[in-house]
């Protein structure tokens, strides 16, 4: 019951979120093009993320293939 319940919360919530993105202005007087991120606070934000990636996932990785390991039994 639990899950069919925040299901329904999930797709409610998408479709008013796309109902408020097609509203041009978050509030008054406040565009979108005009709450949007800077370029170099995009470029960093895109940055920070390239190298969190190179970090992590040779982590998961090697995670994964220990415990994808055969361990003997004895």
């Amino acid at each position: 019951m639990a899950v069919r319940v925040t299901a329904a919360l999930a797709v409610t919530g998408l479709l008013w979120g796309w109902g408020v993105g097609q509203y041009p202005e978050l509030l008054p007087g406040v565009t979108l093009a005009d709450a949007a991120a800077t370029d170099a606070v995009l470029a960093a934000s895109l940055g920070s993320l390239a190298v969190g990636a190179l970090l992590l996932v040779p982590s998961l990785w090697w995670l994964y293939a220990t415990f994808q390991r055969d361990h003997a039994k004895g």
